[in-house]
């Protein structure tokens, strides 16, 4: 019968809905690494417009907040929880990065190691910022 079939059994999405929650989940990584890419880049790019400090700081400061407090990036958590919903096993073994690094380059990074390098760089780019507006001032 129809309803026998695993497929069918009300554990998985059917076949639009996987599309939707697998682009959902695009989004959210594609989401994901513009951030990562505009905490970055914003503190090259506030070297050449000092005007933009003050929205970098507050960007970079909430991430931090974020992080500090939730313990993950809600947009990590989020991408989680739309892919389980297509495969109940997936998970990004404690990083986002360190997920993705290891999908592109099949270089395994442990999750102790990755949270260090994470914040060490997310620290960086903090006192980067300050350093940089504090120079062009």
């Amino acid at each position: 019968t129809r309803g026998s079939h695993p497929r069918n059994s009300g554990s998985n999405p059917d076949g639009g809905a996987v599309k939707k929650y697998k682009i959902v989940a695009n989004l959210l990584v594609a989401s994901h690494f513009l951030w990562i890419i505009l905490l970055i880049g914003g503190t090259v790019y506030v070297f050449y417009n000092p005007w933009y400090f003050h929205w970098h700081l507050t960007i970079v400061s909430a991430t931090l907040l974020l992080n500090l407090f939730l313990g993950y990036c809600p947009l990590t958590f989020w991408e989680e929880k739309v892919r389980r919903k297509i495969n109940p096993d997936f998970g990004h073994n404690g990083s986002f990065i360190a997920t993705y690094i290891e999908k592109v380059t099949g270089f395994r990074i442990s999750e102790r190691r990755m949270l260090a390098i994470i914040a060490w760089i997310k620290f960086g780019v903090y006192v980067a910022s300050i350093t940089v507006f504090l120079i062009k001032k």
